[in-house]
């Protein structure tokens, strides 16, 4: 039904049906909207007017086959093509950020040019859910490219980590990502199953990204080495998110991972390079052609290279802004404040944390993700039941 939408004209958001409140509170978004759903799988929804939902059992009986319908060829270059949610959208109503043909196409031909895309000759695998900007835009990517590609339901990769291996082995898979949550879960399955049974080959894989968020690197440095012994190649993080179309920065392999004996990172702080430390800081890369990133200070200003700041971007594949929402996204100058903080060393970008995602204490900033990692270093922790969050009062 989504490519219904997208060659009939009309605008699809993807959903999955199973969240049953996000659908609800888009529609509280939207001036008009149709919800296409399976009569033998959906729930009622009753929130909004029923003369809007469309209910199909079997789309063959109800579309006959000679019945063919009519291509719409009346949207231009920059209009809508689709409907994302923001990368990790929690809130009950969630951002909706258009995408439009312009954005897809300049991004599809940067990532297979930073990448050496082989037309033709790659096969991808994705575990996320659809409604996640990057498994989408690979799927367009794969289509304009004439690749394969394989959609594994999010859950069974997460009862059983190690079966991402074994479809890679098996399908020859050459490109693979997942956020930072994938890799630990791996990581903590290998740890626990015997290795020398297994006979996994990575050797097809070309890359796999580490992206969506924030990046643990001592993690990942441990998972390098259970997947070498495989011939599998080394995790790059990336950087990007739903409003920029997907990742704009790629890392590679010579970049410098920057350490800290603290994880008290504030605002306007010098980043001094060292050999260890209880924080690694990854990079996650250059920018992609026709994007630029700037880090400033709280005013606006654009610091020098190894400051901590606010990470800011404009270029081609950035949204316009989210759609039902005003928000002061954008300075004056068109720069999309991220909501990221970091520093740029070499023309490549750095990571530290959320500006809304710390503590802040006698002026220090503790961010959320670092004390996390601290604490998954405590013997008898399970590392993917810790959660640092900020509690909010309620007088």
């Amino acid at each position: 039904m989504f490519w219904c939408c997208i060659l009939g004209g009309v605008i699809p958001i993807y959903l999955d049906e199973k969240n049953h409140d996000k659908i609800e509170s888009i529609a509280e978004v939207l001036d008009k909207f149709y919800l296409f759903k399976y009569k033998e799988t959906s729930k009622e929804t009753k929130s909004y007017p029923h003369k809007n939902i469309i209910s199909i059992k079997h789309i063959d009986q109800e579309f006959p086959k000679d019945n063919e319908g009519v291509i719409w060829d009346g949207r231009k270059y920059e209009d809508p093509l689709f409907i994302q949610l923001s990368s990790g959208s929690t809130n009950r109503v969630p951002k909706l950020i258009p995408i439009n043909t312009k954005q897809l196409n300049y991004h599809i031909y940067c990532f297979n040019k930073m990448n050496n895309w082989e037309y033709g000759y790659e096969f991808s695998l994705n575990w996320l859910p659809l409604d996640h900007v990057v498994p989408m835009i690979d799927i367009f990517r794969n289509i304009v490219n004439e690749s394969p590609q394989l959609i594994v339901a999010k859950d069974n990769i997460i009862q059983n980590p190690s079966l991402w291996l074994d479809l890679i082995t098996h399908y020859k898979i050459s490109r693979t990502w997942a956020p930072n949550f994938g890799f630990q879960l791996l990581l903590n399955n290998l740890l626990q199953i015997n290795n020398e049974s297994n006979n996994w080959n990575l050797t097809s894989l070309k890359s796999v990204f580490n992206a969506g968020e924030q990046v643990n690197s001592l993690m990942i440095s441990k998972l390098n080495e259970y997947l070498r012994r495989f011939g599998g190649i080394s995790i790059k993080p990336a950087y990007g998110m739903a409003e920029m179309g997907s990742y704009i920065t790629y890392a590679n392999s010579n970049s410098i991972t920057f350490y800290s004996s603290s994880f008290r990172l504030n605002p306007d702080d010098e980043i001094i390079y060292s050999e260890g430390g209880n924080v690694a800081i990854a990079c996650v890369g250059k920018v992609m052609p026709g994007m630029k990133i700037i880090v400033t200070d709280i005013y606006g200003n654009k610091l020098k290279d190894k400051k901590i700041g606010y990470i800011k971007t404009k270029g081609v594949t950035l949204f316009n802004g989210y759609i039902g929402k005003n928000t002061n996204d954008f300075d004056d100058n068109g720069w999309y404040d991220t909501g990221d903080m970091g520093f740029i060393f070499n023309n490549e970008l750095y990571i530290t944390g959320r500006s809304k995602e710390s503590l802040i204490i006698n002026g220090t900033h503790y961010f959320n993700f670092d004390i996390e990692n601290t604490i998954r270093e405590i013997d008898g922790v399970r590392s993917t039941d810790i959660a640092v969050s900020i509690i909010k009062n309620s007088f």
